[in-house]
C-alpha cells in the first residue's frame, strides 16, 4: 500500500521503487506474485535500474543510489551520486544517473559499485536509456545528452522540443523513442546518426516510455488520462490505441513502466497500485 515511481525488470522478476517507505517491490513475473518488499537506502525513491545481478535505485533527497541484489533484493550498500537524482540506467558494466538538481550525469562501475566520473550537462537531467557504448539522457529543457561509457559528454543535442521526458530503446534497429511532453509525440531518433527521423502523435501527454522486443509495440504512460498508448513500431509506428491503467496523478504519477516476457507493468502512483497488461492481446 505504497506510491510505486520507477520500475525494472530482469529475468523472472519485476521490480518497483516505492516512493515514501523507501523500499523495492519484488514481483514474480510468471504469476504476477508479490514476492515481498525489500529496504533500500533512505531519501524516497525515483528512478530503478536491472543491471547484471543487481538493482539500482534513485534516493531522490539523500543524493544516492542504493544497490540491492537481483532476485532477493537484499539491500547492499549506497553510491554517492548528485542531487536529486531521478533516472537511472545502465548495460553490463556500466550504469548511468541523471542528477536533476545539480545538471550532472554520474557514471559508475556496477561491478564494484564504484563513481567513475560525474560529468556536467544541461539543465535538468532526468530520463535515462544506455547502450553498450553510450547513455542518452532526457532533459526537462529539451535537451538530450549522450554520454560516453568513460563519462565523456558526447554530444549535447536539440531534437526540436521544448521538454524532454521518458525515454526508450530498440537497440536492434538502432532507434530511441523520447517523449515530447507538451507536444503531445514521441520524437524518433537514429542512434547511428542522432537525427530525428519520425514523429508519432498522440491524442495525450506521454510522460514513461516503453518498447517490447517481442512485438515491437511501444507504450508511453498518460498520467493525465490514466491511460497507456500502443505504437506499433513494426507497422509504420502507427498508433494503435489507448488501455486504461490505475490512477496515476500529473505531478508524480506516469513514472514507472517495464516490459518483460511480453506483460507490460505501469506503476500507478495515486492508485498505489501496478498494472499487468498482456501484450499479446494489446490492440494493435
Amino acid at each position: 500500500n505504497d506510491s510505486p515511481k520507477g520500475m525494472a525488470a530482469s529475468g523472472d522478476k519485476v521490480y518497483a521503487a516505492l516512493t515514501n517507505s523507501s523500499r523495492l517491490a519484488i514481483i514474480r513475473a510468471s504469476d504476477d506474485v508479490l514476492e515481498g518488499t525489500q529496504a533500500v537506502g533512505p531519501g524516497g525513491v525515483n528512478g530503478v535500474a536491472a543491471v547484471g545481478d543487481k538493482i539500482f535505485t534513485a534516493n531522490r533527497n539523500t543524493a544516492t543510489l542504493s544497490v540491492n541484489q537481483a532476485g532477493s533484493g537484499a539491500f547492499l550498500q549506497t553510491i554517492p551520486v548528485g542531487n536529486l537524482p531521478w533516472g537511472v540506467a545502465g548495460v553490463s558494466d556500466r550504469v548511468y544517473a541523471a542528477n536533476f538538481a545539480d545538471n550532472t550525469v554520474t557514471t559508475i562501475n556496477p561491478v564494484v559499485n564504484s563513481v567513475l566520473r560525474t560529468t556536467s550537462v544541461a539543465e535538468l537531467p532526468a530520463f535515462v536509456a544506455a547502450l553498450s557504448n553510450r547513455a542518452y539522457v532526457t532533459h526537462i529543457n529539451g535537451h538530450l545528452s549522450v554520454i560516453g561509457r568513460d563519462g565523456s559528454r558526447l554530444a549535447d543535442l536539440t531534437p526540436g522540443a521544448d521538454e524532454l521526458w521518458g525515454i526508450a530503446l530498440n537497440p536492434d534497429a538502432s532507434q530511441l523513442y523520447v517523449a515530447d511532453r507538451p507536444g503531445r509525440r514521441i520524437l524518433v531518433l537514429s542512434t547511428n546518426t542522432n537525427q530525428v527521423t519520425a514523429s508519432i502523435n498522440l491524442p495525450g501527454t506521454p510522460y514513461a516510455l516503453a518498447y517490447n522486443p517481442g512485438t515491437g509495440n511501444l507504450y508511453a504512460v498518460d498520467a493525465n488520462t490514466n491511460q497507456v498508448y500502443v505504437v506499433n513500431t513494426r507497422n509504420n509506428n502507427r498508433y494503435a490505441g489507448a488501455l486504461n491503467v490505475g490512477l496515476q496523478d500529473p505531478n508524480d504519477g506516469g513514472q514507472g513502466i517495464a516490459v518483460i516476457n511480453n506483460k507490460v507493468y505501469v506503476g500507478n502512483w495515486q492508485g498505489r497500485s501496478i498494472t499487468v497488461l498482456d501484450d499479446s492481446g494489446c490492440v494493435r
